[in-house]
């Protein structure tokens, strides 16, 4: 009784497994997390049907008819839902739990009919059993599913081995014997080979040889199948020798096959064959072009002479051959090539690539003809017609010279016009009209086009059908097209300003979603307007001066508009250009014009140098940073030169451009540091000095204190900015006391030298001070000489006795002008109490 009811709970479990199984699968949407529990649980079913299998008599019947419905319902499921099977997120746990719910079922379906494998219909119950361990397997192997193939091949081999005896005991005959003996040999091959046991595939297919005449198509097809996909593995892993042994017997099964090749099998047999001749070649093809010539002489009857193995043959008669048998054996493979109804638009290229290798002896003339119109044009597809139809052009012009081929060749050109010439449905012209690229790249091909003299008369049209459709990108195409044209070709300078104009207008009325693309594109036209302008002039034939002015007035004030929204290099380069369209006016101009001239070039330059210096700043690229610099101090010399020798003079514009020199002067101060241009920074600052404005100093002073110049640059640099500051702020004697400590305080550390001539002006400083009556900081004054003092007891410690005494006595003279000499005095008595070695 306990034992019957330990069954009896056993069988509920595996009831309420399949159940909730079923439930799993029937569900289209599960969580990685229930995947998981599902299969957990299949696995919890398969342990215990293996161990059932093993004593299927404890089991009632009643058990045994409820678990093998439960099984047929879950096989069913489970071929439903491998066929339904999507690109879901958990896709690869889902074929893993059908996969394992199938093999359950099959396992449910052998405990339940396991009684019947002793009766008297055992042989074909072993047969039943065996079709579904084989279909089970099938699945794993498509899926490469290792495990339940395994289980499956385990499985399937009691059965294999009970019809095998059965068949030597009772020497039956069944039909359906060796195809399903076939089967499960292909599989262990593969279970094997998946396994990295060849010497376990190599036995099976041994075991597999004596069924190989007695199997219909499908089950040599399958055969065939393993064994290209074993042998083409292995020669990928470069073992050319084992990989070819397999390929061969794939293409020896397949070629005693008398049946007539399904498309699947032809596309299988064409693609062992191709691997096979490639492995060959790799190994060596002149060595095995005798036994590559007898494989295609034996394929090419099965394919009806297929484009892939005619090529194959062609390449083997390159090496093989005499030059004239080859040119020969060519034209009539080429021929048949061409002619095979098997030629597609995969393999029309293989026929490409012979019609170019014909020599000039044979003609392929008639033969293009009908590639292009037999096997090109059909497909619709414009590459290939391309291709084709070049070809055939290239091959006529190359063998005739004369005007009949030149007829012959419009002929075929026209016939494949006439051809292809398809109406086109509203959505492919609505697709066009709106595709800016295939616009532009037209645009490109006619530019591109050299010697045509009325390529403007193209191009203006271009430009007023783009206008009509308002894309401005094609338009900058046309317009850089135009420019770009050789000068023999260019229009009168008249028309020219007006394109620009448009063109220019046009981006900047429609500079709506693209923002990015109308910056470069805004910028290039008004560059496009100053290199054409610049060109003009040269040849003598210049822009209007209106014209002029309106290019020029427009990139100033569009490089000062979006001088907060565009990149550096776009202001840069708008900048640039006024500056290009300023030098093409002519000498004549009135004076008031000049000066207007002067101003726009005095601004550029501004902008310019702002803005490289914002480059700069900004750039991690060492020689980046050096050239941006240089162009900063490049442009400020110019501005400098272009102010000095200016004529407006007193008025309000003038005052304002002065001050931007003075700023510019602070940018140059920088570049000449950040470029080692040291011997320039008095230079700088003398310069400053006209402007009588101490905050320009003070910005230099700033940089000076952050920048690590040799101490004797630094020094001197300071000193002069901090006299000609106290010399335009009237002379604050509070301030300089504060700016000379902050100044000693900076010297000190980087050149002993440097500072102890510093502390000489300061005591000079301090004596001036105070015989003109304007006192120091005394706090100031005072720290300066403690320091001083600390730093001879410094070199007193050291044992510097020489440098000791000279700080320890500039230290007490500087504090004999403080508090009537008490501080002095105080060190005197300090400095007494040090004992020097020449004293003693």
């Amino acid at each position: 009784m306990e034992h019957s009811h330990s069954n009896g709970l056993k069988t509920r479990d595996l009831i309420e497994i399949s159940t909730l199984l079923q439930t799993a699968l029937s569900s289209q949407s599960c969580n990685d997390d229930g995947l998981d529990l599902y299969l957990s649980r299949v696995e919890t079913g398969l342990r215990a049907v293996n161990l059932w299998t093993s004593a299927p008599t404890v089991v009632t019947s009643c058990s045994l008819r409820k678990l093998q419905v439960q099984g047929q319902v879950l096989w069913n499921m489970c071929v439903r839902r491998r066929r339904n099977l999507t690109d879901e997120p958990s896709r690869c746990k889902v074929q893993k739990l059908v996969l394992r719910s199938w093999i359950l079922a099959f396992l449910l379906f052998e405990l339940c009919r396991s009684r019947a494998m002793a009766s008297e219909i055992a042989v074909a119950e072993a047969e039943y059993l065996l079709g579904l361990a084989l279909t089970v397997t099938t699945a794993s192997v498509n899926d490469s599913e290792l495990g339940v193939a395994k289980l499956a091949m385990q499985r399937g081999a009691v059965y294999v081995n009970y019809l095998e005896s059965a068949s030597d005991a009772w020497n039956f005959d069944s039909r359906r014997m060796p195809p399903l003996q076939a089967a499960y040999y292909s599989f262990r091959i593969w279970v094997s080979w998946r396994e990295d046991r060849l010497d376990v595939a190599e036995h099976m297919f041994c075991k597999a040889d004596p069924f190989r005449r007695g199997l219909d198509d499908i089950a040599v097809e399958n055969l065939a199948y393993i064994l290209h996909y074993v042998g083409l593995d292995l020669v990928s892993k470069r073992n050319l020798d084992s990989g070819m042994k397999w390929l061969n017997r794939g293409f020896r099964l397949l070629s005693a096959a008398t049946c007539t090749f399904s498309p699947k099998a032809e596309h299988l047999y064409l693609a062992i064959c191709n691997d096979l001749i490639e492995a060959m070649r790799r190994r060596n093809l002149l060595e095995n072009a005798e036994e590559i010539q007898s494989m295609l002489n034996l394929a090419l009857p099965k394919t009806g002479h297929h484009p892939v193995l005619l090529h194959c043959q062609l390449m083997v008669m390159d090496i093989t051959e005499e030059l004239d048998r080859s040119e020969k054996g060519r034209l009539n493979l080429v021929q048949r090539m061409v002619s095979s109804p098997e030629l597609s638009e995969s393999t029309l290229y293989l026929s490409f690539y012979h019609l170019l290798r014909l020599g000039d002896t044979c003609s392929p003339s008639d033969l293009l003809d009908e590639l292009l119109f037999r096997h090109a044009v059909p497909t619709e597809n414009v590459t290939l017609v391309g291709k084709a139809l070049f070809l055939r052009m290239w091959i006529e012009l190359r063998m005739v010279y004369n005007h009949e081929g030149g007829l012959i060749i419009g002929d075929v050109v026209e016939k494949v016009y006439q051809s292809i010439r398809t109406q086109l449905s509203w959505a492919e012209a609505e697709a066009c009209q709106a595709d800016h690229e295939l616009g532009r790249e037209s645009l490109k091909a006619i530019a591109s086009i050299k010697d045509m003299r009325h390529i403007e008369d193209v191009l203006y049209a271009c430009c007023s059908e783009v206008k009509s459709f308002e894309d401005k990108l094609c338009a900058l195409e046309v317009l850089k097209a135009l420019y770009e044209q050789p000068t023999k070709y260019l229009p009168d300078a008249i028309n020219v300003p007006t394109l620009l104009r448009c063109a220019i207008r046009l981006m900047q009325a429609f500079d709506m979603d693209h923002h990015h693309e109308g910056t470069r594109n805004d910028e290039e036209s008004h560059f496009a307007a100053a290199k054409y302008a610049t060109s003009r002039s040269e040849t003598g034939k210049a822009f209007p001066i209106t014209e002029l002015d309106w290019f020029r007035k427009n990139a100033y004030n569009l490089a000062v508009l979006k001088s907060h929204e565009w990149r550096e290099k776009h202001i840069i380069r708008l900048a640039s250009t006024c500056i290009s369209l300023t030098s093409c006016y002519p000498s004549t101009i009135p004076a008031h014009q000049a000066d207007e001239l002067a101003t726009t070039l005095l601004r550029s330059h501004f902008i310019i140098s702002a803005f490289h210096l914002a480059q700069a700043r900004n750039s991690v690229d060492p020689p980046k940073r050096h050239h941006f610099y240089s162009e900063v101090r490049h442009h400020t010399a110019e501005y400098r030169k272009i102010l000095h020798t200016s004529t407006q003079t007193g008025n309000a514009a003038h005052q304002d451009l002065k001050s931007k020199l003075a700023t510019l002067l602070v940018y140059d101060f920088e570049a000449a540091m950040a470029l080692s241009h040291t011997e320039d920074l008095e230079t700088i600052i003398q310069f400053v000095k006209p402007h009588k404005d101490a905050l320009p100093l003070k910005a230099m002073a700033d940089m000076l204190l952050r920048s690590p110049l040799p101490a004797k640059v630094f020094a001197a640099s300071l000193e002069t900015i901090i006299r000609e500051i106290h010399i335009f702020e009237r002379f604050d004697a509070r301030k300089l006391c504060r700016q000379v400590r902050i100044m000693f305080q900076t010297v000190l550390p980087i050149s002993d030298a440097a500072a102890l001539q510093l502390f000489g002006r300061i005591i000079q400083i301090t004596h001036e001070s105070r015989m003109a009556g304007a006192s120091l900081s005394r706090l100031d004054l005072e720290w300066i000489v403690a320091t001083a003092f600390n730093h001879a007891i410094d070199f007193y410690a050291r044992g510097q006795e020489t440098a000791c005494r000279v700080w320890a006595v500039k230290a007490i003279e500087l504090a004999g002008h403080l508090d009537e000499g008490a501080l002095a005095q105080f060190l005197r008595d300090r400095f007494a109490q040090l004992r020097f070695e020449q004293d003693e």
